[in-house]
């Protein structure tokens, strides 16, 4: 397993990517911070499950915590998304997201998020 000195290495890998990098490198951006958050997680024991694509939409992963899953739902954009976006993100059917959104680098939980849009 990872240390956390080296997925720290790999984000600012990541972050290293040019604003006019093409749209292929952001998608593959996109991809890899998706298993970078899934190792993050698992050093924390929150059992991360990789993303996957039920009913064509697609699922980030999840984690597992205090008895509960969580939907993730990560997100690397140039500039940051609206509380309105981000609502749009959570799945009607799902009770419980943890939606992380790399532009501004604050994660959201459910109550918090709510907060957040309704506020």
């Amino acid at each position: 397993m990872p240390t956390l000195n080296e997925l720290k290495t790999e984000y600012e890998g990541l972050i290293n990517i040019p604003m006019d990098a093409e749209a292929a490198s952001k998608r593959s951006r996109g991809y890899a911070f998706e298993r970078l958050l899934n190792k993050l997680f698992a050093l924390d024991n929150l059992d991360p499950r990789s993303g996957y694509k039920p009913d064509g939409e697609q699922i980030d992963g999840s984690i597992y915590l205090d008895g509960r899953v969580y939907l993730l739902e990560a997100k690397w954009h140039a500039d940051p998304l609206p509380a309105s976006t981000l609502y749009q993100l959570v799945r009607p059917r799902f009770r419980r997201h943890l939606i992380v959104s790399i532009e501004d680098r604050r994660i959201y939980d459910q109550q918090t998020f709510h907060r957040r849009v309704q506020g």
